[in-house]
């Protein structure tokens, strides 16, 4: 996973690394340790970051692999 290509969309969609934890219902600290790729997303993560930066998953997921 791309994880400076993820950084970058969710900059570009001026969303917070707080805004994507929401969504994904995990603590802020959690997202930063995933973000920096200390600890893995899981697939259900992956989809829920597509959808809260408006993303097709498909589309999503080919822009960060």
């Amino acid at each position: 996973m791309n994880l400076d290509r993820l950084k970058e969309i969710r900059k570009d969609q001026k969303l917070s690394q707080e805004n994507i934890a929401r969504a994904l219902d995990i603590s802020l600290r959690s997202y930063q340790m995933k973000e920096k790729g200390s600890n893995s997303f899981t697939f259900d993560e992956v989809i829920k970051i597509a959808n809260a930066l408006n993303m097709g998953e498909i589309e999503f997921i080919r822009e960060i692999l």
